[in-house]
């Protein structure tokens, strides 16, 4: 491997781990945000959460099996400093619209160094950051009304219905499809 062949597969190595990093650390604040969305009886919330962590949690396999068929070595992904612990609503959609706010930048900047590194974007990254800016338009959206309404406790429990029938049906809909995948 030539030097300069050596210093694009390092470049390529670093931005990986960062979106593998960036990966793991949200589907472990998503894992903390179904524990306190379940202690505030916020079910619609808890299930989100959930969604999003099955979704991540079955794409982290890909970024790593990319990484090892394209450059032929193991990704390793270091991830640590996680605390995510809102007490109320209010505090867990700031937190998580802030959040998502600085990974949607941390991605267009990944990407940049991918285009920088490779000539092409990664469409991993483009996903990514597609469903980031989707979530932080809702979470914008849901601060917004909550703050309308004082977080009156009947208006978001509407939502928070609404919510937990619509990640209901999608659950089902990713079990069914995995079970019909089986039989086949």
């Amino acid at each position: 491997m030539t030097e300069l062949e050596l210093q694009k597969h390092n470049a390529i190595e670093t931005i990986y781990k960062e979106v593998g990093a960036i990966m793991l650390t949200h589907i472990m604040i998503n894992d903390e945000a179904m524990a306190s969305m379940q202690m505030l009886g916020l079910q619609g919330f808890k299930r989100l959460h959930r969604f999003n962590y099955t979704i991540l949690t079955s794409m982290y396999p890909y970024l790593r099996c990319s990484f090892k068929d394209n450059y032929g070595s193991r990704l390793s992904v270091d991830v640590s400093g996680i605390n995510y612990d809102p007490q109320k609503l209010e505090d867990h959609l700031t937190a998580w619209d802030n959040k998502l706010k600085a990974t949607i930048v941390e991605l267009g900047i990944l990407n940049k160094r991918m285009f920088d590194a490779t000539g092409k974007t990664s469409g991993r990254i483009e996903k990514l950051i597609k469903i980031k800016k989707k979530h932080k338009e809702k979470t914008h959206r849901w601060l917004y009304d909550f703050e309308l309404v004082a977080y009156n406790r009947t208006h978001v429990k509407m939502v928070d219905d609404a919510l937990h029938t619509k990640y209901k049906d999608k659950e089902n809909s990713i079990i069914e499809a995995l079970e019909h995948a089986l039989d086949c």
